[in-house]
């Protein structure tokens, strides 16, 4: 993992077009943002909004967004490593805090996303947006269904990535 890797996006996040296209029009300077798994996204938001929390557990791939970020000059992330962050992450976050944004897009392995998805929507502000990435997958059904019981307005963002992959990503809207 290094900062090509990282540049190859050209200023875009790894999520497929009609996605990034949907955050363009709600991401704005007031905007406070919680991510979990940076990249791309995460100086994506850092330029658009007033302030983003992101999350990363590979230690690498950390250095290499901090580094690009304290090169770019951002000043508005807080970009925390945290090898499982999906279990450690609500106790470094006070219970009152409120998002507008909260994109789950990070580690796959033991069950990361799914953790997140069952506990960060906690987090989530009246009339905010969760967005989780790769919702195409068998192995977040259960957490749409999860998402889904609670009423929240819903867009299922189905397109191509960065690279040419169909993917999709599910929005849901806090009532």
């Amino acid at each position: 993992m290094n900062r090509e890797k990282l540049r190859e996006f050209d200023g875009s996040p790894h999520l497929n077009v009609p996605t990034i296209a949907f955050l363009e029009y709600v991401v704005n300077k007031d905007s406070v943002i919680l991510e979990f798994g940076s990249g791309s996204s995460t100086l994506w938001f850092a330029k658009r909004s007033e302030c983003i929390i992101s999350y990363e557990s590979e230690k690498k791939w950390w250095e290499v967004v901090a580094k690009e970020a304290t090169e770019r000059g951002v000043g508005n992330l807080d970009i925390r490593f945290e090898p499982r962050y999906w279990e450690y992450f609500e106790k470094q976050l006070e219970k009152d805090m409120e998002f507008d944004i909260i994109l789950i897009d990070g580690a796959e392995h033991v069950n990361a996303r799914e953790s997140c998805i069952r506990k960060a929507w906690k987090y989530l502000a009246k009339g905010g947006y969760f967005v989780v990435d790769d919702t195409h997958k068998e192995r977040y059904r259960k957490e749409v269904k999860f998402i889904d019981g609670w009423g929240w307005e819903k867009w299922e963002m189905t397109g191509k990535d960065f690279w040419g992959a169909w993917k999709k990503a599910t929005v849901w809207r806090r009532g």
